[in-house]
């Protein structure tokens, strides 16, 4: 099977939508979260 990555808890997905306003980089996004990008981009679609 592949890599299990855990879901963003609430406190992160608040900063993402902060970051996400500001027009902050999703590369950006995850490396301030240590989280994969392909997370970020998951959490947003």
């Amino acid at each position: 099977m592949g890599r299990c990555y855990p879901h963003l808890n609430l406190e992160e997905r608040r900063k993402i939508g902060k970051w996400r306003e500001a027009r902050m980089p999703i590369p950006e996004i995850a490396d301030r979260l240590d989280r994969a990008p392909s997370t970020i981009y998951r959490e947003l679609t």
